[in-house]
Formats: structure tokens, sequence, C-alpha cells
């Protein structure tokens, strides 16, 4: 029984770490899905030697399969380009849900974290943030949480026995660690609505900080920015640029390591952390779209030269959702107004994307360019 709680625990934590990386990822959320579901099928298992008509289902193991192959094909259709060996190690997993009730629990539970942490590990790349430390956290508190609650309960069974209300409340231990541990930021921010209900600038003030402080273990300076492609170095501007308003996020991206903004720091005096890096790096995406704006033309025009201004400013720097429903009745500004009504009218989505691609490099050569500056300065 014990190597199948650790086949549990193991499997149910790397499910909703994936989970937590990005509640907004499909692929993480169908890759997450796949394990927590062969975590159920586990504790099924379980329960069977307690509970009559209670068993490990294939479907179950089949589904977990289904589940994996979904987020595997996601991965391969991601920004970057897999190598051969990564997609061998993703789809890796697909046969070893298969296997439950032919190997060890305890031992496919090891094998399937090979295929989870590389999903985790392109994921990752991808964003150009670190894995190790993060991974580690989460492992460790996650960990030292279940051993802590659930260790007391083990105590007790080692004394009076196993049972089916033990096994239950052992299980339920386990898995309010392992949430507690994973999804305490937005725990957190629940109960921080109720309980500041009436001080929204503190329950924002509280929320930024908590999202920087939690992003600090995925940002990593070990990214040579040099030794970017340029297509590389565009992923990293776009995705910028669309956490422009987001700034906890935007701190994990490691463009706030630009020699450009270690100038500005120190020009202002700044103290040399990833929450002013952060504010730095939307300053500089700010300043390198204002030059595409053309000069000497007003504010707002539909020309084809305002084409790349308008694809980043007006989505990214003032948050403007030209095709949301919502945006279209909300109380926005004349000009706003006019720009929404441009946007609806006149570019579709599919154009509205090629212009911000087009965009976005040229931002990103830009701040290439002031990358090089501030270098030989």
């Amino acid at each position: 029984m014990i190597e199948q709680v650790l086949g549990f625990s193991l499997t149910l934590w790397l499910g909703t770490y994936l989970i937590s990386r990005d509640l907004h990822s499909q692929r993480l959320c169908f890759a997450g899905a796949s394990f927590i579901t062969y975590a159920l099928n586990i504790a099924l298992n379980l329960f069977s030697a307690y509970m009559v008509g209670i068993a490990a289902s294939p479907l179950l193991a089949l589904l977990a399969a289904v589940l994996w192959t979904i987020a595997a094909l996601y991965f391969l259709r991601g920004e970057a380009p897999l190598k051969t060996w990564q997609q061998v190690l993703l789809f890796l997993a697909v046969p070893l849900f298969l296997l439950q009730g032919v190997l060890p629990t305890i031992v496919v539970s090891l094998l399937l974290c090979i295929p989870g942490i590389m999903a985790a590990a392109v994921d990752a790349a991808e964003r150009g943030e670190g894995l190790l430390i993060d991974i580690l956290r989460s492992f460790d508190f996650a960990a030292f949480m279940s051993l802590v609650f659930g260790g007391q309960v083990a105590l007790v069974m080692s004394i009076i026995g196993v049972s089916l209300p033990m096994l239950g409340l052992l299980l339920g231990m386990i898995v309010t660690s392992i949430l507690v541990q994973a999804f305490s930021d937005q725990a957190q921010t629940l109960i921080e609505r109720i309980a500041f209900f009436r001080w929204a600038r503190l329950r924002n003030a509280r929320a930024d900080l908590r999202a920087v402080a939690n992003a600090l273990p995925r940002t990593t300076d070990m990214l040579s920015l040099d030794q970017l492609s340029d297509d590389e170095f565009a992923r990293h501007t776009r995705r910028a640029l669309s956490h422009f308003g987001d700034l906890p996020r935007l701190a994990s991206n490691p463009l706030i390591y630009l020699p450009a903004i270690d100038t500005r720091l120190v020009q202002r005096h700044a103290p040399d952390n990833t929450l002013e890096r952060a504010v730095e790096l939307k300053t500089l995406l700010a300043e390198s779209v204002a030059r595409l704006k053309p000069r000497n033309k007003g504010d707002f025009g539909t020309t084809n030269e305002w084409r790349h201004y308008n694809a980043l400013y007006y989505p990214y720097v003032v948050g403007l959702k030209p095709y949301s429903v919502r945006a279209a009745n909300d109380d926005v500004e004349d000009e706003l107004s006019e720009v929404l009504r441009w946007f609806n009218a006149s570019v579709p989505e599919r154009t509205l994307y090629n212009w911000q691609t087009a965009a976005t490099k040229l931002v990103a050569q830009d701040l290439r360019e002031r990358q090089r500056e501030a270098e030989s300065a």
C-alpha cells in the first residue's frame, strides 16, 4: 500500500503543478488532467481492498492516455519546434498510462515523471523562464505539507491498523496538502476578497506583490540574450507585449535582464530587483511601440503607415480588446470608440495577428539596437 500511496501523491502533485504553471494554457491543463486522472485510478485501486465494487478502471487509464496525447499534440504545435528526443519523451507517457496494473505503481509513477517534467521544461523554455528552482520549491512544499498532515494519519494507522475511513482520511489529507500548495495564490486571493472586501487598493497591492514573489523562482539570468536568434528574441518580445498590463507575469520574462534596464536602474538610483526591472521593461516596450507611430500625423489614423502602431498600441499598451463582445459594450472614450469601430469593421482578426507579428519584429529589433548601445556605453 505504501508504494501506491507514494505513486498517488507523486502523480497528483505533478498534475497540479503543470496546471498551476498557467491556468489559461490548454496544453498544461490537458497534461495536468492526465496525471490527476491517473492518480484517481490509483486511489480507486487502493479503495478496492476495502470496498466491494470499487476497482481501478481501464477506462480511466485510457482517458489519461488520451488527455496526454492531446497535450502532446499541443506541445508539437508550440512556438518553438521540439527536437526528436523531446518528442519521444513526451509521447513516452501514452503507453505508461496503459501499464497500470502491469508494472508496480511506483515504477510507473516515477517513469511518468520523465515526460511530465519534460513538458514543464518545454513550457518554461518557450517562456524564457527557469524551471529547476520553481519545480523544486513546489515539490518540497508539497512533500513537507503531505508529510506533516498525512504523516499523523499514517502514524495512527500503524497503531490501530488500516481501515476504509483511515485510508480515506490519509488520501484526503494528501490531496488537501497538495492542492493548497499548488493553488495557494488563488486561495489567498479568494480569502482576501472576503477579508478586505472594502479595500480594493489593498487587495490589488497585495495581489501584485504576491504574484511577483511567486514569479521570482521562475526568473532566470542564465539565458544569454546576445546568443538568442532573432526569432527567439522576437518571441520573448511578443510574450512581453502580451503581458504588458500584467506586471507579475512580465517579471518572469528574460528581457528584464536587458543591459538597457541595468543602465536605467543606475540612472534613477532604483533598487535592482525583479519588480523594478519589470517596470523598466514595461517602459522600454512602451517607448519602442511609440516609435512606430507616424510623426506629425495626429493621434490616430487608419492608413497603411499606421498599421504596426495600431496593432500593438491599442491591444497591448491601452488594453483594448477589439473583438470582445464585452469590449464593444463597455463605456470607452470617444477616441477609443472610433478605434474600436475601425478594428471591427476593417481589420479581421487574422490580419491583426499578422500585423502584430510584423510589428513585434520591429520592436524586437529596436530593443536589440538599444541593448547594443547600452553594452557599448
